[in-house]
């Protein structure tokens, strides 16, 4: 279970293991020697780049080393500029010569990922050991001073609120519910809208997302379970209830709640303010925060989000200064004297609270940032938080450094990054865009368009992949000059040579378009890793498989036919599309051959449900439908015997086996296949961190709840579990890319609305001008809270302007930015500030391992065909040929001659029915003759397994049924039948179900309309539905009729006219002047005269057929398309066409109809596959 189920940490101090979510930098670091070995004058790591060994600074670098150890300072430098080796060699000469101990001087870096980096860095310039990490978030900072305070106190640990569990809260608070009416109604419906204590479960989401979304154990007592019943709440009518169960209305929320936390607003300041700014949303906010308090209170307790843990560590620092609290509380944090802060432009109004708590203790402050590349100003970071510092800490001297020199970037790239800053506000500093590059860099700004994203993805692998196998041509670096005291190996060198991967980043502008690029870029054969935040479990296949087994195992769902098929074909399953057709058919071929006529859905379930139901077929997709048997029947076992979550998912997931299938294609392969192994895995390692959370957090719970939180989660799942170091190329975002330098950096998506995005945040509920509104300093207030005498726009676009300026600093060579250009899309405004000449075309994206497959069997094709004659010496000897098999031994999909199209010999070449024997009988069905005259080869993949349904042709088997039962224009009873069935249909989304729910209830009333009509003309129904049998010579006709009418005829002697009824729930493309070429209602007549059909009255006389079509797309009504009544002639023509077909369904070859079928997109045909021209196609 290693490999799965991540070890628990311990930490140094008295951390909670469920606390050390937040933790960047105690991994660890228990106590133990972190420190390395080296000399002190040790190169400083940064990120793989060559290191000075002995470092010497300019002019503007010397003023900050030499600043007094108990100065503040702000230290304020371009990007490039050498902040971060400033703030490393600071580190080491305050330890080194002015006597710090390790734990009296800390290192805070705004991201986890960034201060890991940041601390490995540190270690490697030490000597001496530390008793804890260097460098570490201010989360973690503040938990571990909570969690100190707490443990002394004897008090219960703290723990930290994920972001998920915020989430879920808020939104069972929100769902479905009007809190207000439901408080004012309290006395007739107590908690009504509120989850209840009933263990009935109720899936509301997929299959059982929400079958208990409250907890359900009897520990909980009452109607109201959150204890929220009294409070009322008066949304505006704006924020109506659809509004709020959005996940866009949630995240305002919580972002609310920061605000609130962080500025240290009560509900009546609240509330105040929304009532002096009239916006009632902030009202409402201030009525729903005790709602949210109180369930907090009781659904997590002492459980706290970042910043509650910031404001508790905060008000601890102000009890120890007014003698309140003791210092012992503070634990190893008393005797800290200096703090460094690195990227300081990125903190929130939390972290910087707490850094002024710290100043007002005495502890020094060090800041080192750049407004300018700010990335989280969405999320509460304050870029003029580095100008503001001093007033902030009640006028105390904060002495102000700037870096002159840029060392990182060529003279290009700087030129375009002050362009670029130059349109952003100053955030009260500005100067420091004035530092020039020093000149001994190689690097250039490329903009260039493309037609499609399909196009950027290509184009963009393409240039990876040349500067990974092509030594880069560029200019040697600048020679200093002699007076230079600062070594140019201080930047990252750019040597010529080949690219690492790991030297490249795609920086786009937000999570889901990283991971979109990541995906791309993996199937164009270029080796990702995407470093853009957590990951949504439930978005993985695996995660929802093995959350459907677990809730299974619990009986908090069941498995039916939709669920069954899923499972199926998930990774549990193991099924692909044609696996599970041919599960289908051998149950369907018991079925029949012992008389049974259960449906194919019903075999299936009936078999997984019963033990041994696969047991008579010997086929590998029994195999595997037995695995998922195993499986369940694992995690049951487990539930069975009181397991925890952690427990349950274990047993399936050790069943299943795909631990080991997958890591050897993590490890063995490399490209599509590598890449998914890689996210299943990772995703795997992930679930269990959180179900292991889970468990610490709440011992003995219900497995169930965990269950409901997962699959209801909406937000990205952090975790601490490592991730194997890789040559990848690094996909990331702006502020994934805090700390990290690349030899290229490629910025895609500059499309307009895309970046920047002018979208303003916080609009539904003002976040960002409560923000202002807030008593302080930094937010001077504007007129009113909706923002008059402040250009909202103007503010969001800077805010995208530092985004791009973080993205392109972080290149040390060069930088490529791309959009797409179309009818469509046009680029954004940035592309308005390209340099001149700097906008280039890329290479064409046609270049990848498979492009140079299919260009290599090209170039061999057309070489054999141009010397024929000397045959397979000539391919053996061709270079064409070893390049293939090069590529071939490499694993490179279509190198090896096997895998291509039509060279290996069929595997059979008999016919489907051998007519040569006299028994020999062809079965035709009405419904697909007309395919086979379409395009036979699309009838052969439909008739063998290869087709597939859709939701459409469920739904018209449920229309049909439904005028099978009912027979009379009753549209409630009709509508009845088919609510039925309709829980056997799938929709991907709620909208989806309401909209063909709707178009059923449409085809519904065209059915009643249709039997009103055969009422009036005084028909009578003979039989629906009924099946016939005819035979022909070597064909046999068979198939069942819709409907059999019989009409009055004024004939003598006959008992009226019978007429063929056939219902379309499609647009069939038939019209009243090619219906008689109609093969279906043809081959009804044919079997209506040849006396296939019971109850035709004897003397009754051919009416013809006829199709009834119930289409909403047709018209507004039903349409009937009548076929006129066929003679003996005609039926003899009909006879031997059917005759042909048959011949021709009985045969070894089907054709491909390119001309008029499989080539057409209107056509929906599963035959187009089969007609893509070879890749050596010329």
């Amino acid at each position: 279970m290693a490999s799965a189920t991540p070890p628990r940490s311990d930490h140094s101090g008295s951390f909670d293991a469920a606390a050390s979510v937040a933790e960047t930098g105690l991994n660890g670091s228990n106590g133990t020697l972190t420190g390395k070995t080296e000399s002190s004058d040790a190169p400083v790591a940064n990120a793989g780049h060559t290191q000075p060994t002995t470092p010497k600074w300019d002019a503007s670098q010397r003023a900050v080393l030499q600043l007094d150890p108990a100065q503040h300072a702000t230290i304020i430098g371009a990007p490039g500029s050498g902040k971060t080796e400033l703030l490393i060699q600071l580190y080491h000469d305050r330890i080194t010569h002015n006597g710090f101990a390790s734990d009296e001087i800390l290192v805070l870096s705004p991201t986890r990922l960034s201060a890991t980096r940041l601390r490995d860095q540190l270690d490697a310039r030490m000597q001496s050991p530390s008793t804890g990490p260097r460098a570490r978030t201010s989360t973690s900072l503040a938990v571990q001073m909570v969690t100190t305070a707490r443990s002394l106190a004897g008090e219960p640990l703290p723990r930290l609120l994920t972001g998920a569990s915020q989430d879920q809260l808020i939104a069972r608070l929100l769902s479905g519910e009007d809190l207000g009416a439901s408080a004012r109604g309290s006395s007739q419906r107590s908690g009504e809208g509120l989850p209840s204590d009933s263990t009935e479960a109720e899936p509301t989401t997929g299959e059982f997302a929400a079958a208990h979304a409250t907890a359900e154990s009897g520990e909980r007592e009452g109607n109201d379970p959150l204890g929220v019943a009294e409070h009322i709440i008066n949304w505006p009518s704006e924020l109506a209830a659809d509004v709020r169960a959005l996940q866009g209305f949630r995240n305002q929320l919580r972002e609310l709640i920061r605000v609130c936390i962080d500025y240290g607003l009560s509900d009546e300041q609240l509330a105040s303010l929304g009532e002096s700014t009239g916006r009632p949303e902030w009202i409402a906010c201030a009525q729903f925060l005790p709602v949210y308090r109180k369930a907090l209170a009781r659904e997590h307790p002492n459980e706290f989000d970042l910043s509650q843990f910031h404001r508790q560590a905060v008000e601890l620092l102000h009890g120890v200064a007014s003698g309140a609290v003791s210092t012992t509380s503070l634990g190893d944090i008393a005797r800290l004297r200096c703090i460094f802060v690195d990227d300081a432009q990125e903190l929130p109004r939390s972290t910087i609270e707490l850094l002024v708590a710290f100043a007002a203790r005495g502890t020094t402050i060090i800041l080192f940032g750049d407004p300018d590349i700010t990335t989280e100003s969405f999320q509460g970071a304050e870029p003029q938080f580095l100008a503001d510092f001093g007033n902030l800490i009640g006028g105390k001297t904060v002495e102000r450094c700037e870096l002159s020199t840029v060392y990182r970037h060529s003279p290009d790239v700087r030129a375009f990054l002050q362009r670029v800053t130059g349109l952003i506000g100053a955030a009260g500093w500005g100067t420091q865009r004035g530092a020039e590059a020093h000149g001994g860099a190689a690097g250039s700004v490329t903009f260039s368009t493309v037609q499609s994203g399909a196009e950027q993805s290509s184009a963009i692998a393409r240039l990876l992949r040349e500067r990974h196998l092509k030594p880069s041509r560029r200019p040697a670096p600048v020679p200093r000059a002699s007076g230079d005291e600062h070594l140019s190996a201080q930047r990252p060198s750019v040597e010529d040579g080949a690219v690492p991967w790991s030297r490249m980043a795609v920086i786009c502008r937000n999570r889901a378009q990283a991971t979109r690029v990541a995906e791309s870029l993996v199937a164009l054969d270029v080796p990702t890793a995407i470093a853009a935040g957590g990951t949504i479990l439930r978005e993985h296949n695996i995660v929802r498989d093995l959350a459907l087994i677990a809730s299974v195992a619990l009986h908090q769902a069941q498995i039916d036919g939709v669920s069954l098929n899923r499972l199926l074909r998930g990774p549990l399953g193991g099924l692909d599309h044609i696996g599970l057709r041919r599960l289908r058919a051998a149950l369907l071929h018991e079925e029949r051959s012992a008389g049974g006529k259960r449906t194919a859905d019903e075999l299936l379930l009936d078999a997984f449900l019963a033990p041994g139901g696969f047991l008579l077929l010997e086929t590998p997709a029994a195999r595997l439908a037995e695995r998922l048997q195993r499986v369940l029947e694992r995690a049951r076992q487990s539930a069975e015997t009181r397991g925890s979550i952690e427990d349950i998912l274990w047993a399936a997931w050790s069943e299943s086996g795909l631990s080991a299938v997958w890591e050897k294609q993590a490890l063995a392969q490399s490209g599509v296949v590598s890449d998914d192994a890689h996210r299943q895995l990772d995703a795997v390692v992930a679930l269990f961190y959180a179900a292991q959370r889970y468990e610490e957090r709440a011992p003995g719970s219900d497995p169930r709840d965990f269950l409901n939180l997962l699959m209801l989660s909406d937000l990205p799942e952090d975790t601490l579990a490592a991730h194997a170091a890789a040559d990848t190329v690094t996909v990331t975002t702006p502020n994934g890319a805090i700390g990290q330098h690349f030899d290229l950096v490629v910025i895609p998506g500059l499309q307009e609305g895309v970046w920047p995005n002018l979208r303003l945040r916080g609009s539904l509920l003002g976040t960002e001008q409560l923000a202002r509104l807030s008593e302080h300093p930094l937010h001077a207030p504007p007129a009113s809270a909706n923002g008059d005498g402040i250009d909202e726009r103007r503010l969001v676009l800077h805010d995208e302007l530092r985004m791009f300026a973080q993205a392109v600093s972080r290149s040390n060579g060069d930088v490529v930015a791309v959009a797409v250009a179309n009818e469509d899309e046009q680029p954004s405004r940035i592309f308005g500030l390209a340099p001149e000449g700097s906008e280039k075309p890329l290479p064409s994206g046609a270049l990848s391992l498979r492009g140079m497959v299919g260009e290599l069997r090209s170039r061999l094709e057309f070489e054999l065909e141009q010397h024929p004659e000397q045959g397979k010496a000539f391919a053996d000897a061709a270079p064409e040929t070893a390049a293939l098999a090069l590529l071939a031994s490499n694993g490179v999909t279509g190198a090896n001659p096997e895998s291509w199209y039509g060279i290996l010999a069929p595997s059979s070449t008999e016919p489907l029915v051998d007519l040569a024997r006299p028994e020999a009988t062809v079965s035709v069905s009405p419904s697909r003759l007309e395919s086979f005259e379409t395009c036979e080869l699309d009838w052969a993949i439909n008739s063998l397994g290869g087709g597939s349904t859709n939701t459409s042709a469920g739904l018209g088997t449920l229309v049909h049924r439904a005028l099978e039962l009912e027979p009379t224009p009753n549209v409630p009873a009709l509508m009845g039948h088919v609510d039925e069935a309709w829980s056997t249909l799938s929709f991907d989304a709620q909208w989806d179900n309401t909209r063909m729910h709707e178009r059923a209830r449409q085809m519904v009333i065209r059915v009643a309309e249709y039997l009103v009509s055969f009422e009036r003309e005084g028909g009578t129904l003979l039989s629906a539905e009924q099946q016939f049998a005819v035979a022909f010579a070597h064909v046999q006709l068979r198939g069942a009729i819709d409907r059999v009418e019989l009409y009055p005829d004024d004939t003598p002697g006959s008992a009226g006219r019978v007429v063929i009824v056939d219902l379309k729930t499609g647009n069939p493309a038939v019209t009243k002047n090619t219906v008689n070429e109609n093969a279906q209602l043809s081959a009804y007549q044919l079997a209506v005269a040849a006396g296939g059909l019971e109850g035709i009255p004897a003397d009754a006389q051919p009416g013809g057929a006829k199709l009834v079509v119930v289409s909403p797309d047709r018209s507004k009504t039903f349409v009937s398309i009548p076929q006129e009544a066929f003679d003996t002639e005609q039926l003899a023509v009909f006879q031997e066409r059917l005759s042909e077909a048959a011949t021709g369904m009985a045969g070894a070859t089907f054709h491909a109809n390119t001309t008029s079928h499989c080539n057409s997109a209107f056509s929906f045909g599963q035959c187009t596959i089969h007609t893509v021209r070879p890749v050596s196609f010329r």
